[in-house]
């Protein structure tokens, strides 16, 4: 639980005091208004942060935890609404520290674009439009769809997407009119029904009668501000009643059709109804446009000439103004069988007859037909068709008929009650509530009358002739009416009585003036039974009680309030649209009490009659200078004054029925319209007749042929339109000379013959066309110049010639340029056609022969023909063919290696025998890319491709050689070398080989080694510049291998090789480094391990540091793993303190060889760590041992605390050698025989192998050093002897000699170290050319410890000092054996090698240098004993 801590302080007696107060922090709660389950694109919403108590604080509101408003207000209002996961929380206003918990989250998703379908109406198609919105759509439904007169029908909108919060708007779709809120494809535009819309979903008509049929569609809104959404699409409400301005007709006469038929659909307007057009409704939505999209239009009639299934939909009739005709569900089916039913409703007691059609019913009549109703078998016939004789309302249902050739489609057959017997529902209710209330009065005079009878015996009625009363006008009579009852003897008149008595109680119980109601009576002006549109219409709403003014009043059209509130609603000029029921009521404007309805009143509005214009004249096209007469024609009435207009304005002059117009200049849109006295006045003004002027036409004269040869047919073809009215005159050289017809030149029709053509016949000719009855004439044609001319002759050409073998060889014939020409082909002589075969085919003018041999020399000739002409030219030349041998290329490949790779150079070369002035071409993949008349092509760099080579004839291009053989050029990436180094671990003294390799190819390198050093800038380097490079050797070997004899220490480190070949050199890429390392410690720095050990547990710690030596700064440690190597553990594998890498959580990953490596390029010692994942590892020493050191290798368990290891078996190299209870394993004194791999095994698993490397007792520098030492001690001190010998015998006299060499040790020499040894050696004597030896008092008893140091300097004498060879004085040699204790029961022998010094001109004596020491070490067989 969070709290707030208040700290309080205080100090007392210099003593610091601090307490602290915890309150607990108050909760936010965060909600969402409105909190609708679906929020749409644009909606607005608000966002209200609660938290109880608090002052001075501050509202933070988050999206996604991201600060988007703070207020000192609790709400947050988003508009419009935006996507994220919202919380709140409270600031302290002062310091802006958190004063609440987070509130709850609220996930607000936002609702996103929809895509919604529509077909927007165009002048010729349908366009399927795409609407992308970020709005939902209202979903709209109409029950039911097909209207029953009286019944009421419902409108049902929702919002598929969500269902809470909305109010539902009403609409009637009308015409789609500019600046009326319209749908989005802009089909229709829309009117409200009502004018604030419901809360409720559903909308009713009630009663719904023909003037509600149409288009209806519905929205919903919710919100402040109010969101609204799409228009529902639009619903239908139809009707199947014959509409009294239109009638949709269809023929044949039936709803169901086959389909690949032919359907009539035609608006068969009454009276003067115009305006009217076909419209159908189908899944897709509603279609019009006949003509141009489903069907043709021949003037009211929509025809579909083959008849599909996607045809079958509600068809019906709408006009401008938004009427509906009587509408027709059609069912086009596919099947073999359907139903004939009538297609419109069925009046009670006429006859109806169902017919079962067969397609085929030509040829396969319907022998037995089941008739079904509602799914239910009503009838079988064997004559195909059920008669219902006279039809009553229980027959309305679906019809279908089932027959061995297949199943109908089912059908709706209407049925209507006669207008006639039709009871008002409202009347009857009325004279039922009138019963029961006055059922109590009626007994009691029922009472009196029959008492009255019995006394008197009879009952008359007596009336007098003016109060005569019809059966009809009894409802009507009023409390006012007279009458006398007068008791008779006839039986019939009392019961006439009592029918008065019943009725005037009726009608007298339910007086408006019993309830105090007033009510409305509305009258409509003027009272005709036609309204004509464009007249002026007043309806009155009238009530006699008080005067007018007292009222105010509502007016209802169609259930759809009108604004007018005065008690005469006035319409200047009536509309179509403004046709249905009007009813009124009045408000009491001081009472506030409403008047009764008013009774409903039907407005029909009759459409003006239309005029129409049609033209009299029959003759098509009209040329200028026809005469054309035109007729105007109104249906209906009689007495019209007629009014023409011209492109819209009125022609004065022209006032009857007809008018004659003429061409020449009064071409145009024509319209009529009529007036008259009486009503209606006027008609409509017609649709415009557009009369247009056709120029004279234009005379086409064709010839065939052109040009003509000499004794050919030529034919003339002079063309006028499709007029077959025209006649035609033929000119020649010029337009005034008519031709001179003859034998040879004769006319049919439209055609001029020319028999055998000469060439007197060559000239211009002409054609006119003429329409003699209306004396006019087309315009003359363009001239045509015929050309006659002589057989011409073939041509023949040969490509190439001579010709190889193998080759193809082309002969062309040619006749002029006609391409009517065929072509006859001649070998050896004009009698002897060429043969066709696989090798000789003929293509038009071409022949063509494949692969030439030999036997294809010869003569050819070649002849044309026009076989339609029956024309032959004149043989051709002939032409001799000349066939040889094609010569062989031969491509090569230099330098011919198996793989090359990207960047490198080769060349080919196309060796090609004999031939001179030749070119050589090479190709790519086929396609030439060079050519040359030198043979080679030197491609660098090398590329892709299928090359190939051949010989060309330098002076025609021609091919000269065969193609040669191809060579598959396949370039492979630049290539890596790859490196090994074997050993990688160093053992002193041995080689060490590098070697290299390119993996995909090993033909023709030469290898370059290098070492890696630290990355400098300017040297050669790696391509990730992990390491630069020098080259190990200069110029690089032949061999793939690189030795390094003998190694030592200073070869640790990286090594890289690369690899080159060719002419340029083309180098590969360098390998990845592979390294060399040491176990042996390094005199500058070491790696140390904690724990000190090469295996090590996963989850563990493991720490690495590199410990320096002396002042040696730089290393830094580093891994190598399989995949390279990785340095700075800080920031990848580990966490650095001053020189120490700590890996906190080790992995298996984490295995590999660690050392530490300086910026100057030398490397640590190497461990090789192994991280196991594992229950058991082998602790072994992480650094090699020194043979005669005692080993303990350790069987560690990760659980070891818990469950420690009772036996374990160790391995080495694979094979059992011990087994222990103690989990350890100890080897006192270790050998080089006991280095190798070692594991150990127990019960709780194996663990990975180690190696133990085991180094022997250093000798020394080296063993040859040794052996040096060993040999220049045995000559020397032969030499010696040899030369004390000597010595002593020269200086015999004097014995200082011998004295001084073998004088008895001195008791302060003993045990001196070496170099306390050699340095008081050196002050005793140092001018002596020899020094002599010292020994140790305990040198005869020296055990294995002992150490024998033996130091040499050997001095060159000077040549020119022979006299005096027992007093050297320059470049002595001095030889000294040192023996002392040692730990290691070893021996040194140190050897200084001095080079000979130059003799000077004066004689000093000089003091040797101090040479440095060389130790080698010995060890000995067999150790003396105590």
């Amino acid at each position: 639980m969070l709290i707030n801590i208040i700290l309080h302080s205080k100090v007392c007696d210099n003593i610091y005091f601090m307490w602290c107060v915890c309150t607990e922090r108050p909760v936010a709660v965060l909600t969402l208004q409105p909190n609708w389950p679906q929020i749409f694109s644009g909606e607005t919403v608000t966002l209200r942060c609660n938290i109880q108590g608090g002052e001075e604080i501050e509202y933070a509101f988050y999206s996604s935890g991201k600060l988007v408003y703070t207020n000192t207000e609790p709400e947050y209002r988003i508009s419009p609404a935006k996507n994220g996961l919202y919380t709140c929380e409270c600031l302290q206003k002062i310091n802006g520290l958190k004063h609440s918990e987070t509130s709850n989250a609220i996930q607000l998703t936002v609702l996103g674009k929809s895509v919604f379908m529509g077909l927007q109406e165009k002048e010729t198609e349908y366009c399927v439009i795409s609407f992308i919105t970020d709005k939902p759509q209202a979903v709209l439904s109409v029950s039911p769809q097909w209207l029953n007169p009286g019944d009421s029908v419902i409108l049902s909108c929702g919002v598929k997407e969500s269902s809470t919060g909305w109010r539902f708007f009403w609409y009637r779709t009308v015409p789609y009119t500019a600046g009326l809120p319209s749908l989005l494809d802009r089909s229709y535009s829309v009117e409200p029904l009502s004018g604030y819309g419901t809360t409720e979903d559903s909308y009713t008509l009630i009663p719904a009668g023909p003037n509600h049929t149409g288009g209806y569609v519905c929205r919903a809104g919710r919100g402040d501000p109010v969101y609204d959404t799409l228009y529902s699409e639009p619903q239908f409400l139809w009707s199947g009643d014959l509409h009294p301005s239109v009638s949709l007709r269809i023929r044949p006469n039936r709803t169901q059709h086959f389909t690949s038929k032919s359907l009539s659909l035609s608006c068969e307007e009454k009276g003067n109804s115009t305006g009217w057009r076909l419209k159908r409704y189908r899944e897709r939505g509603v279609e019009s446009r006949c003509g141009s999209n489903w069907g043709s239009i021949a003037g009211s009639t929509c025809t579909i000439r083959s008849t599909l299934e996607k045809d079958s939909g509600v068809y019906w009739c709408e006009s401008a103004s938004g009427e509906y005709s009587n509408a027709v569900n059609i069912t086009v089916a596919a099947g073999a069988v359907i139903l004939e039913n009538p297609a419109y409703p069925m009046t009670e007691g006429d006859s109806l007859t169902l017919l079962c059609t067969n397609r085929y019913q030509e040829t396969n009549p319907n022998p037995k037909v089941d008739f079904y109703k509602d799914g239910e078998l009503i009838r079988n016939e064997t004559t195909g068709e059920m008669t219902i004789p006279a039809v009553s309302k229980s027959d309305e249902g679906f019809y279908k008929c089932k027959s061995n050739e297949g199943e109908s489609p089912e059908s709706w057959v209407t049925m209507r009650v006669p207008p006639g017997s039709i009871v008002s529902m409202c009347l009857l209710s009325r004279l039922l509530c009138g019963l029961l209330v006055l059922s109590p009065f009626l007994l009691v005079s029922i009472i009196l009358m029959v008492k009255c009878c019995r006394a008197q015996g009879m009952c008359s009625t007596t009336k007098s002739p003016q109060d005569e009363l019809r059966s009809d006008d009894i409802i009507e009579q009023t409390e006012s009416s007279r009458k006398s009852l007068v008791c008779g003897d006839r039986m019939e008149s009392t019961l006439l009585c009592l029918l008065l008595v019943l009725s005037t109680h009726i009608y007298s119980g339910h007086s408006e003036d019993d309830d105090g109601q007033a009510k409305a009576d509305l009258t409509i002006h003027p009272k005709s039974s036609q309204i004509f549109s464009g007249e002026s219409v007043t309806l009155r709403c009238n009530i006699k009680r008080g005067e007018v003014t007292d009222w105010e009043y509502t007016w209802h059209k169609d259930g759809v309030d009108l604004l007018s509130k005065k008690h005469e609603y006035e319409i200047s000029e009536v509309k179509m649209s403004d046709s249905g029921d009007y009813w009124c009521l009045g408000t009491h404007i001081d009472q506030k009490k409403d008047s009764k309805w008013s009774n409903r009143v039907r407005l029909t509005v009759t459409a003006l009659p239309t005029a129409s214009v049609k033209i009299v004249t029959t003759q098509e096209p009209l040329y200028s200078g026809d005469t054309v007469k035109l007729q105007c024609d109104i249906s209906d009435y009689t007495d019209w004054t007629y009014h023409w207009l011209i492109n819209k304005e009125r022609l004065s002059s022209h006032t009857s029925k007809t008018t004659t117009i003429f061409l020449s200049d009064q071409a145009g849109q024509y319209q009529c319209e009529g007036r008259r006295t009486r009503r209606p006045q006027k008609s409509y003004l017609s649709s415009s007749l557009h009369i247009s002027v056709t120029a004279l036409p234009e005379t086409t004269l064709t010839v065939n042929p052109n040009p003509a040869y000499t004794g050919e047919t030529v034919t003339l073809m002079c063309s006028v339109g499709s007029d077959s009215d025209w006649s035609y005159t033929w000119y020649k050289d010029n337009t005034k000379k008519v031709v001179t017809l003859s034998g040879r030149h004769t006319t049919t029709g439209a055609t001029f013959t020319i028999s055998r053509a000469a060439e007197s016949d060559q000239g211009l000719y002409w054609c006119q066309g003429e329409i003699q009855s209306r004396s006019i004439s087309s315009i003359i044609s363009d001239p045509v110049t015929i050309t006659v001319k002589a057989l011409p002759k073939a041509i023949l050409t040969i490509n190439p010639n001579p010709v190889y073998t193998g080759e193809t060889v082309t002969l062309t014939c040619s006749v002029g340029y006609d391409n009517a020409w065929s072509y006859t082909w001649y070998k050896d002589n004009t009698k002897k056609v060429v043969p066709q075969s696989d090798r000789h085919t003929t293509t038009g003018a071409t022949f063509t022969i494949s692969r030439p041999a030999v036997s294809d020399q010869s003569l050819y000739w070649c002849q044309g023909e026009i076989q339609s002409r029956s024309i032959s030219s004149i043989i051709s030349d002939p032409v001799n063919i000349t066939v040889i041998e094609r010569p062989v290329a031969v491509l090569t490949l230099q330098p011919n290696w198996p793989q090359i790779f990207s960047g490198e150079t080769v060349t080919l070369r196309c060796d090609i025998q004999g031939g001179k002035r030749i070119e050589y071409a090479f190709y790519n993949s086929g396609k030439s890319f060079y050519s040359k008349t030198e043979p080679e092509y030197r491609i660098s760099p090398a590329k892709n491709g299928l090359y190939t080579c051949e010989g060309l004839q330098k002076i025609n291009g021609l091919k000269h050689s065969e193609t040669s053989n191809a060579i598959q050029l396949t370039v492979l990436d630049k290539p890596q070398a790859v490196l090994s180094v074997s050993p990688q671990w160093l053992n002193p003294g041995d080689s060490v080989t590098l070697s290299c390799g390119v993996k995909e190819s090993s033909i023709g390198w030469r290898f370059f080694w290098y070492r890696t050093v630290p990355y400098r800038a300017g040297l050669p380097s790696l391509l990730d510049k992990s390491y630069s490079v020098e080259p190990l050797s200069g110029n690089g070997t032949t061999e793939d291998s690189y030795t390094l004899i003998p190694a030592g220490p200073n070869h640790t480190g990286g090594y890289v090789c690369r690899a080159g070949r060719g002419d340029p050199v083309y180098d590969t890429l360098y390998s990845e480094p592979q390294f060399l390392w040491s176990g042996d410690l390094h005199p500058s720095v070491s790696l140390r391990i904690r724990p000190n050990r090469t295996q090590h547990f996963t989850s563990k710690s493991l720490s690495l540091s590199c410990e320096e030596k002396g002042n040696s700064t730089g290393w830094r440690l580093k891994r190598y793993r399989e995949r390279g190597v990785e340095s700075w553990c800080g920031s990848y594998w580990g966490s650095i303190a001053g020189s120490t890498c700590t890996i906190r959580f080790t992995l298996e990953k984490d295995s590999g060889v660690y050392w530490c490596e300086s910026g100057s390029g030398e490397y640590s010692n190497a461990v090789n760590i192994t991280v196991d994942a594992g229950a058991v590892i082998l602790e072994s020493p992480a650094y090699p041992m020194t043979e005669g050191d005692s080993v303990t290798l350790r069987c560690t368990n990760r659980y070891q605390e818990t469950n420690p290891i009772p036996k374990v078996d160790f391995y080495k190299d694979g094979v059992l050698i011990r087994n222990e209870t103690t989990g350890e394993m100890t080897i006192p004194a270790v050998s080089k025989s006991d280095e190798g791999f070692y594991k150990c095994k127990s019960t709780e698993g194996e663990s990975p192998e180690s190696w133990v490397t085991v180094r022997g007792v250093t000798p020394g520098p080296s063993t040859s050093v040794l052996v040096v030492v060993v040999v220049g001690l045995v000559v020397a001190g032969v030499l010696m002897a040899i030369l004390l010998v000597l010595l002593c015998r020269y200086k015999n006299a004097k014995g200082s000699c011998c004295n001084r060499i073998f004088s008895p040790p001195q008791p302060h020499s003993t045990n001196l170290d070496p170099k306390q040894d050699q340095g008081s050696t050196q002050s005793q004597a140092p001018d002596a050319g020899y020094t002599r030896p010292q020994h140790d008092a305990a040198a005869a008893t020296a055990g294995p410890s002992d150490v024998m140091y033996a130091q040499i300097q050997l001095k060159k004498f000077d040549k020119k000092k022979k006299k005096k060879p027992a007093v050297p004085k320059e470049n002595p040699v001095y030889s000294e054996v040192k023996t002392g204790k040692a730990t290691a029961a070893t021996g040194h022998a140190e050897v200084d090698l001095k080079q000979k010094a130059k003799a000077k001109k004066k004689k000093e004596t000089e003091t040797p240098p101090e040479a440095d020491s060389v130790y080698s070490q010995v060890k000995p067989v067999t150790a003396p004993g105590p």
